[in-house]
C-alpha cells in the first residue's frame, strides 16, 4: 500500500487544506461549474434564441462530464473515511478519469463559438486600461487593447494589427498596413467572469511589451544587480572571501 491518498497538502491553509487526489477533482469539478456560470450568462443576455443548444450543453455538463466524477469521488471519500491510502491502482485510475473529464471539458469548451456570446464584463477593460497606466515607461499605454473571447481553453495575446499585415504581405498586396500595434488579449468563455484568472491578463501585456519594446532583458537586469547585491552582502556577513 503506498501514500497516494496521503500525498503533501496543496495548501498549508488550515481552513483549506486538500490532498492531492482531492485537488485533482476540485479542479476539474471548478471547470465544470465556470462552464455552467458561462451558460447563465448566455442565457439571460441572448436566451430564448440559444434554447435548445443551451440544454445540450447543460445535459452533457451535468449527465456526462459531472457524471464521470462520481468514481474519482467514491475512491477519495472511501479513502477518507476509512484513513487507508489510495492504492497505486487506485490512484492512477482516478488520475486516468480526472484526466478524461478535463479532457471533455476542453473539448466541450470548443463548441462554446457556436452560441452566442455576451459582451466581456466592463471591468475586464478598466484593468486593462490600469495596467497600461500604470506602466508609462513601457510604451504600452499609447496601445488599442481589446478582449476576445475565444472557443479554446487558454489564454494568449495577439496583435491583430501586425497579423493583418503579415497577412496582406503574404499576399502582396501592401507593405505596410496603417495604424499601430493593437493589443487583443484572448480569454477563454468559460473564465471571462472569473475575477481570480484575471491577473493573468497582466501576463499576456508582459509578452507584448517584451515583444515590442523589449522590456525583458532592462527587467532582468534589475532583477540580476539586486540579487547580484544581495548575494555580496550575505558573503560578506558571514566573512566569505572571493
Amino acid at each position: 500500500m503506498t501514500d497516494y491518498g496521503n500525498e503533501k497538502k496543496v495548501s498549508a491553509s488550515i481552513t483549506f487544506s486538500l490532498t492531492l487526489p482531492e485537488f485533482l477533482i476540485a479542479e476539474v469539478f471548478d471547470g465544470i461549474a465556470r462552464l455552467d456560470c458561462y451558460l447563465d450568462a448566455v442565457e439571460l443576455t441572448v436566451h430564448p434564441r440559444s434554447g435548445i443548444p443551451l440544454r445540450l450543453f447543460r445535459d452533457t455538463l451535468g449527465k456526462v462530464l459531472f457524471a464521470s466524477l462520481e468514481e474519482p469521488l467514491r475512491l477519495t471519500r472511501q479513502s477518507t473515511i476509512s484513513n487507508v491510502p489510495l492504492s497505486e491502482s487506485e490512484f492512477q485510475a482516478l488520475v486516468n478519469q480526472v484526466g478524461s473529464t478535463f479532457i471533455g471539458i476542453a473539448g466541450v469548451h470548443r463548441f462554446l463559438k457556436y452560441l452566442r456570446v455576451p459582451e466581456p464584463p466592463p471591468e475586464i477593460f478598466n484593468l486593462l486600461r490600469e495596467i497600461q497606466d500604470a506602466f508609462p515607461d513601457a510604451g504600452i499605454s499609447k496601445n488599442e487593447t481589446d478582449v476576445l473571447l475565444s472557443e479554446t481553453f487558454n489564454y494568449g495575446e495577439i496583435d491583430l494589427h501586425t497579423a493583418i499585415e503579415w497577412q496582406l504581405q503574404q499576399a502582396k498586396i501592401l507593405k505596410t498596413m496603417p495604424g499601430q500595434e493593437t493589443i487583443v488579449i484572448i480569454l477563454p468563455y468559460a473564465q471571462v467572469s472569473n475575477p481570480l484568472m484575471w491577473t493573468i491578463i497582466s501576463h499576456e501585456i508582459g509578452h507584448f511589451a517584451e515583444k515590442y519594446y523589449s522590456l525583458g532583458k532592462k527587467v532582468w537586469g534589475r532583477f540580476s544587480d539586486v540579487r547580484r547585491t544581495r548575494s555580496q552582502k550575505e558573503r560578506n556577513s558571514i566573512g566569505w572571501k572571493n
